[in-house]
């Protein structure tokens, strides 16, 4: 697929000699574990020869007791005295304990390499290590050493691979056109004071100032309907946003959709006492305290469409009002809100307030 960079099985040559370490110790723990069964399977079969051969005299002794015993008075007849069949008892015992004593000794004195089975001299058992001799040893390093040459290289190759797909693809993918940057709607932000609460606002935007004062969103908000007076102090303003960056993107200029998250758990004590939740609108191009929608608006509120303000009909002036939604919220859950917005201008110019108001 188009954009996907093939990644190489073999991400670098440090790993690729960690892996061959590893492969070496898991080797080495193999042999050592054959090296171990090799030895008990000796020492088994040792055990068994020895067993057989005792097993040989006892009955070799046995068959002898009863030959002289049985052929006893026999023996004088035949011209075979009892000593000589002593004597040829004892030589036969003696044999066997000779062939027995040169096995061991020839079983303890060679040393034979487990991957060649080359008997070496006792001399040389300084070069012998976990029970290979030195040949053996310099020849699985330097296959070690060739293995880890070629991973290398391949995994170099795939990467080569990968490289040149990768820029094949980046060759025959369409170039983007260029966007044509849209003009910047407002102004470096400025420090006003409040003729109300005289506290300083940083606005993108300079309002009109008709009289030479200013009044921030938030006194304005206030002011906006006498009827449905907001709550003292920041009790009345639940939330409030500028439509401006952050809260929308640099680029917005028509249209916009913000989701705002709201939680209120007093809800039904506040209805109870007849407060109300409103959702108010004010243009920061001026300092009016009149409520001003833009072209058009919808709100949903827990995925439920609360209000609707429809564009204006054709030689006719619409009468903007602050919409009510408290209907629509829950107390015992996390309240969703989607606001889509479309204006003629930019949106950039307005701020939206969610407000805690008590009717007259």
């Amino acid at each position: 697929m188009a954009g996907i960079p093939v990644k190489p099985s073999w991400a670098s040559s440090s790993g690729l000699k960690r892996k061959a370490e590893a492969l070496d110790e898991v080797a080495l723990r193999k042999a050592q574990a054959l090296r171990e069964a090799q030895k008990a399977k000796e020492k088994a079969v040792a055990l068994k020869r020895a067993a057989e051969q005792k097993a040989g005299q006892l009955r070799d002794l046995r068959a002898a007791s009863r030959g002289s015993h049985g052929s006893h008075g026999g023996s004088h007849g035949h011209g075979l005295s009892h000593g000589e069949s002593h004597g040829s008892l004892r030589h036969s015992t003696s044999q066997a304990s000779l062939t027995s004593g040169e096995h061991r000794s020839s079983r303890s004195g060679e040393l034979v390499c487990r991957k060649c089975r080359q008997k070496y001299d006792p001399r040389y058992k300084s070069e012998f290590k976990d029970g290979y001799c030195l040949k053996c040893r310099k020849r699985a390093k330097e296959k070690a050493i060739a293995m880890h040459k070629e991973k290398e290289k391949s995994a170099e190759k795939k990467a080569n691979a990968a490289r040149e797909v990768r820029g094949r693809m980046a060759a025959a993918a369409p170039k983007r056109p260029v966007q044509e940057q849209r003009p910047a709607f407002h102004r470096n932000q400025s420090a006003l004071i409040c003729r109300t609460c005289q506290q300083s606002s940083n606005l993108r935007r300079i309002p009109d100032l008709k009289d030479g004062t200013f009044l921030c969103p938030p006194c304005r908000l206030r002011e906006m309907d006498p009827f449905n007076a907001m709550r003292e102090n920041e009790k009345g303003l639940l939330k409030l946003m500028l439509l401006q960056p952050p809260t929308v993107p640099e680029d917005t200029c028509g249209e916009a959709t913000i989701r705002i998250k709201l939680n209120m758990p007093n809800l039904a004590k506040w209805r109870k006492a007849g407060e109300e939740i409103d959702v108010r609108m004010l243009n920061l191009d001026s300092c009016d305290t009149q409520q001003s929608w833009p072209h058009s608006l919808t709100m949903w509120a827990n995925g439920t469409q609360a209000f609707q303000v429809e564009a204006p009909k054709e030689g006719h002036k619409r009468r903007d009002a602050p919409q009510r939604i408290s209907a629509c919220l829950k107390s015992d859950m996390v309240n969703h809100l989607k606001i889509s917005m479309c204006d003629g201008f930019t949106l950039q110019r307005f701020g939206i307030a969610i407000v805690r108001v008590k009717p007259q």
